[in-house]
Order: C-alpha cells, then sequence, then structure tokens
C-alpha cells in the first residue's frame, strides 16, 4: 500500500512539475483590429552599401532580413500558428543568461501561438495602406515584437520589421546563413561600432522605402497596395534611436516613435521638424542615466512643436517587446519574472495589462493620428 502511495505521489509531483514548466497558460493576446493579419517575409541586398562588420568575400554588401505584418480577410478558422523558433531561442539564451538557469526550463515557449497567417492574400481595400517601418532593440530580434507588430496590421498598416544584422540576435538567410549579433561585444571601438551600427540601421530603413518605391514602379501585387505617402517608423531601445536618425534624415518618414531609446551622435542637438513622441519607461536604465535624459528632455524642449515625451510609470525597459507575454506564458515564466524583474519591475501578468492596455493605444493613436487621417 505505501508503495502504491508513493508511485502515486511521485507521478502527481511529476504531473505538477510539467504543467508548472511546459503547459501555456497565456498565449499571445488576440489583434484587436478589424482585420486578420498575414505575414512574408524578404531576402533583400543593397549592392550599393557594404557590409562593414562582414568578413565574408562572397557576400560584401549588406543584406537584411524583412518580416512584413499586413491586414488580411478575418478568418475565425484559421488556427493560430506557433512563435517564430529563432525568436524563441532569442529570448531563452537572454533569459538563462541572466537568471543562469537551464534552456530546457523554458520550452514551453515552443508551444506558444500567435496569429499571423504566413503568405496569405492582403485584403484589397478602396483607399491603400500606410507603412509603418519598425527598428529593434540591440540583441533582440524583429520577431521578439511580434504582438505589436500584429495589432497594428490588424488596424490597417503595413508593417515592415527590419532584422538589422550584426544588431540582431539571429539573422537567418534563405541560403542557411546565419549572421549573429556583435551589439554587446566589448572593445576599445564598441561606443564608434554602435554609431556606425546606427547609421547602418538608419540607412537600412531608407533602402526598405527604396525598395518598396521599386515593387510599386513595377506594379508589384501586393505593394500596389501601400501608400507611400503615409510612412511612419517606430522602434525599441536601439531601434528608438535608429528612428530618430531615419525620421529626421529621410523625409518619406513623415512621423515617429522612440520606445525607450536614446539619442546618439548627431542628432542630440539636432532641430526636428517631423512629428515625434518618445516613450520612456518609468523605471528603465535609461531613466537612471542623467546625461540620456537630458539629452532627451533638452531634443524634445527645442523641438516643442513637433516632439513629445510619455513616461509609463512603474514599468521596466522590456515592457515595449514581447517579453511580458512570454515571461507570463506559464506559471514557472511567471515565478522566474519575479525573481529576476529588472526588466519589467512589475510582475509579468500585470507588465502584459500595461503593454496591451496602455502602451499599444497610444502607438495605435499616433499612427492613427498622422496617417490615417
Amino acid at each position: 500500500m505505501n508503495k502504491i502511495v508513493y508511485i502515486f505521489i511521485l507521478v502527481a509531483l511529476k504531473v505538477f512539475l510539467g504543467f508548472l514548466i511546459f503547459y501555456p497558460i497565456f498565449n499571445f493576446p488576440k489583434p484587436k483590429g478589424p482585420y486578420g493579419v498575414g505575414q512574408i517575409k524578404y531576402h533583400w541586398i543593397d549592392s550599393s552599401r557594404k557590409e562593414l562588420n562582414s568578413q565574408d568575400p562572397a557576400h560584401p554588401s549588406r543584406e537584411i532580413m524583412a518580416y512584413v505584418f499586413y491586414p488580411t480577410e478575418k478568418n475565425n478558422a484559421a488556427k493560430p500558428v506557433v512563435l517564430d523558433s529563432d525568436a524563441i531561442s532569442s529570448f531563452t539564451d537572454f533569459f538563462t543568461g541572466a537568471c543562469h538557469l537551464p534552456a530546457f526550463l523554458f520550452s514551453s515557449l515552443k508551444f506558444i501561438k500567435t496569429y499571423a497567417q504566413p503568405d496569405v492574400s492582403i485584403i484589397k481595400n478602396t483607399t491603400k495602406y500606410p507603412v509603418v517601418i519598425f527598428s529593434h532593440g540591440g540583441g533582440p530580434m524583429v520577431l521578439q515584437y511580434t504582438y505589436i507588430l500584429e495589432e497594428l496590421a490588424s488596424r490597417g498598416f503595413v508593417v515592415i520589421g527590419i532584422n538589422h544584422p550584426y544588431v540582431a540576435a539571429i539573422v537567418r538567410y534563405p541560403d542557411g546563413r546565419v549572421v549573429k549579433s556583435i551589439y554587446h561585444k566589448k572593445g576599445p571601438d564598441s561606443k564608434q561600432r554602435k554609431l556606425d551600427q546606427l547609421e547602418a540601421n538608419a540607412l537600412d530603413a531608407s533602402f526598405v522605402l527604396d525598395k518598396i518605391n521599386e515593387m510599386v514602379t513595377e506594379k508589384d501585387e501586393f505593394w500596389n497596395h501601400v501608400d507611400q505617402d503615409k510612412i511612419g517608423m517606430f522602434g525599441h531601445s536601439f531601434g528608438g534611436a535608429t528612428t530618430l536618425r531615419a525620421t529626421r534624415k529621410d523625409a518619406r518618414i513623415k512621423c515617429g516613435i522612440s520606445m525607450d531609446g536614446g539619442v546618439h551622435g548627431e542628432d542630440i542637438d539636432n532641430s526636428f521638424t517631423t512629428p515625434f513622441m518618445f516613450m520612456l519607461a518609468g523605471k528603465s536604465h535609461l531613466l537612471g542615466n542623467e546625461e540620456y535624459l537630458e539629452d532627451i528632455s533638452r531634443l524634445a524642449l527645442m523641438n516643442a512643436a513637433n516632439m513629445k515625451m510619455v513616461t509609463i510609470e512603474g514599468v521596466g525597459h522590456s515592457i515595449f517587446s514581447d517579453t511580458p507575454i512570454l515571461l507570463s506564458a506559464t506559471l514557472f515564466n511567471c515565478l522566474m519574472a519575479r525573481w529576476h524583474n529588472e526588466f519589467l519591475v512589475l510582475p509579468a501578468g500585470e507588465a502584459k495589462d500595461v503593454l496591451v492596455e496602455k502602451i499599444m493605444p497610444k502607438v495605435v493613436n499616433f499612427f492613427e493620428e498622422h496617417l490615417l487621417r
């Protein structure tokens, strides 16, 4: 009898641990807009620019992967799809490194479901869709911001996320090549390298706009549905700084948002004529850096007619990404987020609510005001 009880307790414990670690209790929030969401990806090569970080003579030019999220017919029967495996791998590496825990404890992320349907038709509308470019932070990658990109697409925007090589955690090309980030690489040239990467990323955005114009000129079936006169951009962290640079230098970009991004180099004290919003996390390491905050405040004050600052109180730097969603996906992840929560500051579930209910409406309203009305 004691043996049976022992076996029962052991099985129950294994089931409980399996539920705690592996069973998702949340998936991605369902997009709230009137459209379904499609996704396609492109491999684009800018032969006019050399890749400064590459030592590969077979691939000397700048190459990007672009992930496009767009409005499609709403199909309630469409099955959610699993999150991109590279995005999962990148997040797992980051968080296991921060917590010093084995990667298998986060293997539940392989089962997390999201909504963008691959390679479905863009919905044909009487008006053309505005375009929004997205630039990721230094170290993550585009598809670690899937929720935000899906939500914007469901509201009637064509959203192009640029995976910047050597800044993104992983850039995977169609021929199987993989380029990994050197953004956090230490060395005497690290400051100048980041400035060079910032300029390269901003030029990536302009290159994407050139590619769109090229495809529209060629009467491409998909790109003929976009409005080249209504283009915005946004980005997180280093991507926010990239957005500031690209928006200032490329007149085709009509508005921009920096999500907890700094100000670097030539952007610090330059006049700015384009509508722009700084969204800052109140508990971010950025706000702990007085020099950064002073630069942003001074720039916003100097361009008060066009710029504004919005602070989301009580949250950390990673609130502007999929991190709150992924850290609230299982009971184990929620516990880890409480133990090691400088990324979000809030408990993961509360941080997810802030992202969905406070941050996302501000982003949507900004782009609707400047690109739809």
